[in-house]
């Protein structure tokens, strides 16, 4: 398809459509109304076609032409839009003007996102900034939001910070397991380590569940999240939408932190939600990831106060790296390492470390107990769980009073176990 057909077709509905233009999302009866004015708006282009002397693009073609407008006008462009649309696609990557990558199921791929300079990029980016409330210039280089389609991120540097080009980083969230069940069966884990986590949950032990960037920690805690009785009172805390449990479960609130304005007011941080959950008779307090110094402490505090069985992710390289570096951000909060041990061993019931392979799937690579701390100030923790030979195996017992609590909560502990040695 002619590029001006497209040009003239998207000057047509933007002209036809007038306000709607700076919606960021629509309504289902919004974009019905927007659907049928680019139908429209197809069917003419189509007949300038024609009265040009050329074939009709059919059916087909002027649905591919409505839908190449509403992507531009509405998501992520033209070009862009229908790779985040795959099921596949988890990161968009665009680093120039001509010069997009792409990662489908773990594999990265190149592609042209199709701007005339660089120039048009980043003002392609402002646009779609403008469009979901967010402003980006030289002066405020950085910004990063929401987007509904696909739900996700979307990510910008403009120059100076970036250099020559606007640097553009696209999240495409695929929460593909919903439940432990369907992690099961898309190989996350196996069904022994899954009911453990199920009567982890069902016992209201505190859990941390780590790994690197992409590695599955948001789709494991959605299952661990999906794992709570209906009948508790949830609050959720995250920078963006990524968890979904608002819809699955009745008593569940989802709060989000928020950047300042233009003129630099209205921020709201992790820092600052955590103390309006504690106001919202929440049982449990899902936070999605512990970055700061004060809002590790202010987990850690929640976990203590009343909302045992809450969950929280942090990026680390394994369960050991993960429980360091919440004692690090404790102790430089000014409490001091000792302090920060204890409060980290006497609060953090399991740690679930997540690791994404070679071929792009995302495993549970330990489930990891965490049991007091030794007077020299060392955390004793010890492998429930561990990934030998590309199986998730049954290694230790949990310490009697947690064994029993997991007991109770109905799970049938395997019967063979493997000495293992403690680290850490």
């Amino acid at each position: 398809m002619a590029d001006a057909l497209f040009d003239e077709a998207l000057a047509d509905a933007a002209g036809s459509l007038g306000a709607a233009l700076g919606a960021p999302r629509l309504d289902p009866a919004a974009e019905a109304s927007v659907r049928d004015v680019l139908a429209a708006v197809a069917e003419r282009a189509d007949r300038r076609r024609m009265n040009a002397g050329r074939r009709s693009l059919g059916f087909d073609g002027r649905e591919h032409l409505a839908q190449r407008v509403f992507d531009e006008l509405f998501g992520l462009g033209s070009a862009i839009q229908p790779l985040a649309d795959d099921v596949a696609t988890t990161d968009i990557v665009i680093t120039g003007p001509a010069d997009g990558h792409v990662n489908r199921a773990g594999v990265w791929s190149r592609f042209d996102p199709g701007f005339a300079s660089a120039e048009a990029l980043e003002e392609w980016a402002r646009r779609l900034a403008e469009r979901h409330g967010h402003h980006v210039d030289h002066a405020s280089p950085e910004v990063d939001f929401a987007i509904a389609r696909p739900r996700g991120r979307f990510h910008v540097v403009i120059p100076p910070i970036a250099g020559e080009c606007a640097q553009v980083s696209i999240r495409c969230l695929r929460l593909v397991g919903e439940d432990l069940d369907a992690l099961v069966r898309l190989g996350t884990l196996g069904n022994e380590a899954a009911a453990c986590l199920l009567a982890a949950v069902a016992a209201k032990v505190n859990i941390l569940v780590s790994g690197g960037g992409s590695s599955g920690k948001t789709t494991l805690t959605n299952a661990l999240g999906r794992a709570i009785p209906a009948h508790e009172r949830v609050v959720t805390i995250e920078d963006l939408a990524e968890l979904a449990l608002v819809d699955h479960l009745a008593r569940c609130s989802a709060l989000y932190t928020h950047r300042a304005n233009i003129e630099g007011k209205g921020a709201r941080s992790i820092e600052d939600l955590i103390p309006m959950a504690l106001r919202m008779c929440a049982d449990r307090i899902l936070v999605g990831e512990i970055r700061t110094s004060r809002e590790a402490v202010q987990v850690l505090d929640v976990m203590n106060t009343g909302h045992e069985g809450s969950i929280t992710t942090i990026h680390a390289n394994s369960a050991a790296d993960a429980l360091d570096r919440l004692v690090t951000l404790v102790g430089n909060a000014g409490w001091g390492y000792e302090f920060a041990v204890r409060r980290v061993a006497q609060t953090v019931a399991f740690v679930v470390h997540m690791r994404k392979l070679a071929d792009g799937r995302r495993v549970v690579e330990t489930i990891t107990e965490v049991d007091g701390a030794e007077r020299t100030g060392v955390i004793r923790a010890t492998d429930i769980f561990a990934l030998v030979d590309g199986e998730l195996v049954y290694r230790n017992r949990p310490r009697e009073d947690r064994y029993l609590r997991l007991l109770e909560a109905g799970w049938q502990a395997p019967i063979d176990t493997l000495e293992v040695g403690r680290w850490h």
